[in-house]
């Protein structure tokens, strides 16, 4: 019987696979130089980023990804990178604005109006920018003027609502965008109404692939938990 020759480390147990090492252990080696993690390599054994302050997946040399990104361009991982913009410095500029009247975004908008920087919209970061943070994650940029989706960014038109707080202010505004008005409606009213009749005899499954919709909206709109608003 063939003797199975077993991982150096001690505890380990597993089948040796080369250096006197098993897979894991020899990987851990390869890339740290010490297959338990210790010695001067132990840093890089952490499973969050070596920058201080930072509690981001390490990604590789014991950074996460974009310190490490910041290593290989700058030479320095603490390197703190600043993009000019001129929509960052126009915002900055206005947040003191004191007129009544909308202040209008003069870059670029999304389809439905708002005015749009980088990843969130301008309306939103105007509102951090005069209110602070927002209260939770689910709190939304409310206009008190009705005009988001003209573009309006008037700090002083601004505050932190909840997303029910804020379709209350739409209903009062008659700003809310429903049904086959809405810029990413798939549905028009009479694919509504036809799929409400057909729920009886056929499938979600069969409804939505008619339709072109998920098998969950199909059912939602038979069950009238959407397009609640069609009779």
């Amino acid at each position: 019987m063939a003797i199975v020759r077993l991982c150096s480390v001690p505890d380990c147990g597993k089948p040796h696979l080369a250096g006197g090492l098993c897979n894991p252990h020899y990987l851990r080696r390869r890339k740290y130089g010490d297959p338990t993690g210790g010695g001067e390599m132990r840093h890089l054994m952490a499973e969050t980023c070596s920058v201080e302050g930072c509690d981001a997946v390490r990604s590789a040399k014991g950074l996460c990804e974009k310190h490490h990104k910041r290593l290989l361009r700058h030479g320095d991982a603490a390197v703190v990178e600043t993009v000019p913009s001129p929509a960052r410095d126009w915002l900055e500029e206005h947040v003191a604005h004191q007129g009544g009247d909308c202040l209008i975004w003069p870059f670029a908008r999304l389809n439905n109006g708002y005015g749009c920087i980088r990843s969130t919209t301008a309306s939103r970061a105007m509102c951090i920018l005069a209110n602070g943070p927002p209260p939770s994650l689910d709190h939304e940029a409310a206009h008190s003027c009705g005009k988001g989706h003209e573009a309006c960014v008037n700090p002083l038109h601004l505050r932190w609502a909840t997303p029910l707080e804020n379709v209350g202010d739409q209903e009062v505004h008659g700003t809310i965008v429903w049904g086959e008005a809405a810029p990413n409606a798939k549905l028009t009213e009479a694919d509504v109404r036809l799929m409400r009749r057909l729920g009886s005899r056929y499938s979600a499954v069969e409804l939505g692939e008619a339709f072109g919709v998920s098998r969950q909206t199909a059912r939602d709109i038979v069950a009238r938990r959407r397009w609640k608003r069609l009779a």
